[in-house]
């Protein structure tokens, strides 16, 4: 298991029961050749690099999927026999069919990747506003040279404020607004903590995304700034 914020889960109706798949969905750049790889094969060779491909993705399955999740000779026999529910798992992989959350990741992914270029920036230029919680800043007077909160003389406690913040203005705020945040998502957050534990042990994962992301991070921070922090 990757915990880089990645993962993705589809819940498969096989029969009676629903099966939960914990996945790795492909980057752009994989679904593009694996289509292109499969075209160009005879039917039985496109086959067997389906069934291999589609394993490489799988983390983890319920308990009740058996061994068939595991290995190509075995997502072959589950295709033999379930192939609507298998070509749901292929879909669910290439990120063209809604996951379990109710997002698709071929339209997600684009804007992802654009947030955790304007994260990076923003954490680079300013990272103690770049950590503030948007909502406290809708409520409380920050200090903008130091990004700390500006707190009551008489009382210590944050002070209110009496006017809008700045990305309620024309000035606008570097973070965007709370409903459009360029600082990192969730799972970007968890995507850069993976990159740097990985920088830091020296061991990454044979994975797509792990590597596309680690190419993001060091072209925005720069390779110097990363192995030196």
């Amino acid at each position: 298991m990757i915990y880089d914020g990645y993962t993705r889960r589809i819940r498969l109706l096989d029969g009676t029961r629903t099966i939960n798949v914990l996945y790795r969905p492909a980057t752009a750049l994989e679904r593009d050749m694996a289509a292109w790889v499969w075209d160009s094969l005879s039917d039985d060779a496109a086959e067997r690099e389906i069934y291999f491909w589609v394993s490489k993705h799988i983390d983890v399955c319920d308990a009740e999927c058996g061994s068939w999740w595991s290995t190509p000779d075995g997502l072959r026999d589950f295709d033999h026999k379930r192939p609507d529910v298998f070509k749901e798992l292929v879909q669910a992989i290439q990120g063209v069919i809604p996951d379990s959350s109710g997002e698709t990741w071929a339209v997600l992914e684009s804007a992802y990747n654009s947030n955790l270029v304007d994260g990076l920036k923003l954490l680079k230029v300013n990272r103690k506003l770049a950590n503030r919680d948007c909502g406290d800043c809708q409520k409380h007077w920050y200090n903008e040279s130091t990004g700390d909160v500006i707190k009551e003389n008489s009382t210590g406690l944050p002070m209110e404020r009496i006017s809008p913040p700045a990305c309620r203005t024309q000035t606008g705020c570097l973070k965007g607004t709370p409903e459009r945040q360029r600082s990192l998502n969730r799972a970007n957050r968890m995507a850069v903590k993976h990159y740097f534990e990985c920088r830091a042990t020296g061991t990454f994962p044979d994975d797509p995304l792990v590597k596309e992301h680690a190419v993001i991070i060091e072209r925005v921070l720069g390779r110097k700034a990363v192995t030196n922090a």
